[in-house]
């Protein structure tokens, strides 16, 4: 491949998982608001039921999401790769290679997306719960 091209599929899988977390986060929220506003009258059985499809819509998209970034990291190894042969990168690539946020990850930051993204979703399974035996008492 090109540096041209793999630069092309490390943007496009990086728009997707921008995308895909978008949507994934408009989900939880739509579901915490729904939650808190329809607790009322949601029975226990549909509430598992919509839990259960969370759980499953999370893991789906979450796995769309690690499949992306591997990608944007194996990129990130190609333009190594062609960097050490000798080729001339462009300046993108170099930024890319130095300031990238996957390219120079560090502990603290994969613990923080991780713990987000974790917390979003247990918060998102706890508080329809928690609302739905609220309206028992």
């Amino acid at each position: 491949m090109t540096e041209t091209e793999i630069l092309e599929q490390m943007v496009i899988h990086g728009d997707r998982v921008w995308s895909i977390l978008q949507f994934w986060t408009s989900v939880s929220f739509g579901l915490l608001i729904a939650a808190h506003i329809a607790a009322a009258n949601v029975s226990k059985f549909v509430l598992i039921v919509i839990l259960v499809l969370y759980t499953l819509f999370t893991t789906m998209f979450m796995g769309m999401v690690l499949y992306d970034l591997k990608v944007i990291l194996a990129g990130g190894m190609q333009l190594e790769m062609l960097a050490e042969s000798g080729a001339q990168l462009s300046l993108i690539s170099q930024a890319t290679l130095e300031h990238g946020p996957l390219m120079n990850d560090t502990w603290y930051m994969r613990l923080l997306r991780q713990g987000i993204a974790a917390g979003l979703f247990l918060v998102t399974l706890i508080y329809p719960i928690i609302c739905y035996r609220k309206r028992d008492q």
